[in-house]
């Protein structure tokens, strides 16, 4: 073994020093050939010739080349590369004859172009017009091999780019006058290849084995059958290429082994974006050909067959499959080699989808103006039909539905005018049982049965019920419009229908499209039913005529029964003529219009009319009215109304009562005021224990709402206090809770019986009064005397008469009574003994 190595080394430094002694001989004899056949300018940094780099083999190793395009005047370069070496035998230099047989290009790029002028950039070789029998230096290649190489093709006329990195490609060449032979294989990653709009193939690895003959006279292509496997899918390619002129092919091709994605690996990208997740297995069979000139002004014909018999078809992120699955389609781009003409077929579709049977068929005519001819009956698991289908709009859904279905027309049109006589669509579906979760929606619809009959664009809907969380409902009508709406974008809906509920959550349907996302907390999510978690949108594109009968509603404290009435949406705004319902103990109803044309500036325009509601009920189901002052547990007694109002809220059902504007006509029967702070407060001059529960008979009175603020007119309470049978209210209260009450107290130093029904005695001429403000806001307020009304009330006292601006004529002090009592005389203290008489100030004031 010793001698072994010993002459192999021997040998090895011999070849090196004849490599080194002719070295200068042959990279000359090399640049001197090349040049022969080389036409455009190649740059090179350094050439030497080397026995190592590809040994056994010697050779011309060419750092950092540069090879210019043959485009006249341009610069950019066609190739470059790291090191491309040039082999030939160690024998050759003894005989001093040099075959060039194997090329080696590493670490490099081809830029190939055909510019818009039908120009190409890559004829660098020419013919070798010296060259004789004896020639010492030839280029006989018989294999090219790439490393490691990016190849661009871009071909402006036929707007087609490619782009493929060769990691390790061989191929053989066999050069036998203008014929050459190829055979080649190797690996290579596709970026893309792509044809106009479309792309194919992008980001695949694909596995190269192929066989040709190309003859540069007459620019023909043959290719034997040769394969390209692109991830699991294999296609087998045979035919002819001509480009003498335009480009003609006559291909055939066919898949072999292959799956659903063997097909769906031929769609464009945007297609097996889409597609390629879905997977198969079973017998998928497909084949075609490609025939004609490819041209910017031509197409060749496309045929293509495609089907499977006894498959499974699935999608693996939801689990669900599609089995016994048989199927007969194909594609062809026409006569006309366009899409005008183009057919996609998928005939005797048959499967079962979990378990249950389904068929239909499918015909797409004419890309360009899509006619669609489709058919479908089974029946369907809502589940597994979103397993197999996922739908962006549905998180998840569950029960069956049983589907009869046709469609024929033209979708160009369907899509322009929502559907005409020139679209037939009819069919039948049933629901049963289902369950559907929407993505933008947090509350379920769950338990829906019903049937829906389809007749042309519009939908009769016959006993469909079923819940939306807490709510039910049923409903039948009719949905007109509605396969418009389902299937395209900004098509109207238009609703006429009957509804029926048993209870209705206004919590829940309003708070239910506020999902979790990352604006909105957990938390807040959990805080229904409290002002500004709702959101109200009314799309522009719905309108509807629904006959409503709830017997039950609940919206935060409120509580309806026995809702009934006529609502009309149109054009986002919501009318109706009458809506009548129990509430809090009485009759309500109400006609108006809602405009939420602007979404943020809901306009809600009414006339409502209340007939005995028990106040505090109505106090504690409007939650006070949003104020602190006078709250349910103070009010008690029947109210008849009518109001007139006009109300703008935001799209979160935000109040916006700096805009608010309403008159009320209000007449409280029965009443009693409990336990109100402010009149506890006069205790001083009226006896507190009547003044916690002051009890009327009748009030009535005209109420206006403007800029925040309530306006009270001068209103008489005739009340069962002993020393104050009628008080007097006038005043303003606004929203923020500021307050400015006038009070005029007729003080009797008897006692008050109250007759029989229920009313105090009449007050007397010359009873005096108390005249009193109370000023604030509901945590602090003063009371004082109303020095105004005082000096107002001594100028009637001395004329003997009212005085203009009097504020209530009806008790005017003509002369004075036998008992007249003085202001100084009421604030006497009880017990005589004390004979000091108690002065109040004119400006002395009570602060609580």
């Amino acid at each position: 073994m010793g001698w072994i190595a010993g002459g192999f080394f021997l040998l090895t430094c011999l070849a090196a020093g004849l490599v080194y002694f002719y070295q200068d001989k042959v990279i000359g004899l090399f640049v001197t050939e090349a040049n022969k056949h080389i036409k455009t300018k190649v740059q090179v940094a350094q050439m030497s010739l080397s026995l190592f780099d590809k040994f056994p083999q010697v050779s011309v190793t060419l750092d950092k080349v540069q090879i210019i395009e043959s485009v006249a005047g341009s610069q950019a370069p066609l190739a470059t590369a790291d090191k491309i070496f040039c082999t030939f035998s160690i024998l050759d230099i003894l005989l001093k004859k040099y075959q060039v047989r194997e090329l080696f290009m590493e670490n490099g790029e081809v830029h190939v172009r055909v510019l818009p002028t039908g120009e190409i950039n890559y004829r660098i070789f020419g013919q070798d017009t010296t060259a004789t029998p004896n020639q010492k230096f030839v280029f006989n290649l018989q294999q090219i091999s790439m490393r490691q190489v990016l190849v661009t093709y871009d071909d402006q006329p036929l707007q087609q780019y490619d782009k493929i990195m060769a990691h390790q490609v061989q191929a053989a060449l066999k050069i036998d006058g203008p014929e050459i032979n190829i055979q080649g294989e190797g690996k290579a990653h596709i970026y893309t290849v792509r044809l106009r709009e479309n792309e194919y193939f992008k980001n695949k690895t694909a596995f190269i084995k192929s066989s040709l003959r190309l003859n540069l006279d007459t620019k023909a292509i043959q290719l034997a059958p040769s394969l390209v496997q692109v991830n699991q899918a294999n296609y087998e390619v045979s035919g002819g290429i001509n480009y003498s002129r335009n480009i003609y092919y006559d291909l055939k091709f066919k898949g072999q082994n292959t799956s659903v994605q063997s097909v769906v690996a031929l769609l464009p990208e945007k297609y097996y974006r889409q597609y390629g997740q879905y997977e198969s297995s079973g017998p998928v069979y497909f084949n075609g050909s490609v025939k004609g000139y490819l041209s910017p002004a031509q197409t060749p014909l496309v045929n293509i067959a495609f089907g499977c018999r006894n498959a499974t078809f699935y999608q693996p992120d939801y689990k669900q499959k599609i089995t016994h699955l048989n199927l007969n389609g194909s594609f062809t781009n026409g006569a006309g080699h366009k899409s005008a003409t183009s057919v996609l077929a998928l005939k005797n579709f048959k499967a079962r989808l979990a378990g249950q049977p389904l068929a239909g068929n499918l015909v797409y005519r004419n890309f360009d103006n899509p006619y669609l001819d489709l058919d479908l009956k089974g029946k369907l698991a809502i589940a597994d039909v979103l397993g197999i289908f996922p739908v962006a709009e549905i998180k998840k859904g569950s029960g069956q539905a049983d589907v009869a279905v046709a469609f024929a027309g033209p979708l160009k049109l369907f899509r322009a005018t929502g559907g005409n006589a020139a679209v037939r669509a009819s069919g039948d579906i049933t629901l049963h049982n289902v369950m559907l979760q929407l993505s933008g929606y947090r509350v379920p619809f769950r338990g829906l049965y019903g049937n829906f009959l389809i007749r042309k664009n519009d939908v009769a809907v016959t006993g469909f019920r079923g819940w939306l969380g807490s709510s039910d409902f049923k409903l039948n009508g009719y949905f007109k419009n509605a396969l418009a709406w389902l299937f395209l974008k900004n098509q109207g809906l238009r609703i006429e229908a009957d509804l029926e509920s048993e209870f209705l959550n206004g919590d829940q349907l309003l708070t239910g499209s506020l999902v979790n996302t990352a604006g909105a907390s957990q938390k807040n999510l959990g805080r229904a039913g409290k002002a500004g978690n709702y959101r109200l949108l009314v799309s522009p594109r719905l309108s509807f005529d629904v006959n409503t009968n709830v017997k039950h509603l609940q919206f935060r404290r409120f509580r309806a029964k026995n809702l009934q009435g006529n609502v009309r949406l149109q054009k986002q705004v919501i009318t109706s003529s009458k809506i009548a319902m129990d509430v809090a103990g009485g009759q309500f109803a109400l006609q108006g219009r809602m405009d939420a044309s602007a979404p943020n500036n809901i306009k809600i325009t009414t006339t409502t009319n209340l007939a005995n509601m028990q106040v505090d009920s109505l106090f504690y189901e409007f939650e006070n009215f949003g104020q602190k002052f006078i709250q349910q547990q103070h009010l008690k007694g029947t109210l008849t109304a009518r109001i007139n109002s006009d109300i703008y809220f935001d799209s979160r059902l935000n109040a916006k009562t700096d805009q608010l504007e309403a008159e009320i006509n209000a007449i409280v029967r029965n009443g009693q005021l409990l336990h109100f702070e402010p009149l506890q407060q006069l205790s001083r001059f009226l006896k507190r224990k009547e003044l916690e529960n002051i009890r009327f008979a009748e009030l009535s009175n005209n109420f206006w709402i403007q800029k925040r603020t309530v306006f009270i007119p001068e209103m008489e309470i005739r009340t069962d206090v002993t020393r104050a049978s009628v008080i007097g209210v006038q005043g303003t209260h606004t929203f923020d809770q500021q307050m400015d009450y006038k009070f005029r107290i007729p003080l009797i130093l008897r006692k008050v019986r109250l007759q029989e029904a229920g009313s105090p005695v009449a007050v007397t001429a010359g009873t005096p009064n108390i005249f009193l403000t109370l000023k604030g806001n509901e945590k602090d307020y003063k009371v004082a005397l109303d020095k105004s009304r005082v000096k107002n009330k001594i100028a009637v006292d001395l004329r003997g008469g009212p005085s203009v601006g009097e504020e209530n004529p009806a008790y005017p002090e003509k002369s004075a009574s036998k008992e007249k009592v003085g202001f100084k005389d009421i604030l006497k203290p009880k017990k005589p003994e004390k004979k000091k008489e108690v002065q109040v100030a004119e400006d002395e004031f009570f602060d609580f």
